[in-house]
């Protein structure tokens, strides 16, 4: 089952504070059979880099692709408050 945080599932089926999505965006790789580092090393960037990204600190379109891409989901679906157009919720 994909990891997406759609408007149904923001309210509450998932959380949307950035590190509770973090930790289960990591336990969701691990079950697909990777880790932060395995992406880290895939586009040749450190895991904290991965990390920062995932947890919200920082942006990267392609650490969010590549996360979404093992996730079998988009970026904007898995981190929507990234990719909301202003204005609109």
């Amino acid at each position: 089952m994909p990891l997406v945080y759609n408007s149904a599932e923001r309210r509450g089926l998932h959380s949307t504070n950035p590190l509770v999505r973090h930790q289960e965006i990591r336990e969701a790789l691990k079950l697909r059979g990777y880790t932060m580092s395995d992406i880290a090393r895939e586009l040749g960037i450190s895991p904290a880099s991965v990390t920062t990204v995932s947890q919200g600190y920082r942006r990267s379109a392609r650490v969010e692709e590549r996360i979404a891409q093992l996730l079998d989901t988009t970026a904007a679906g898995l981190f929507p408050e990234r990719y909301e157009k202003e204005g609109q919720p």
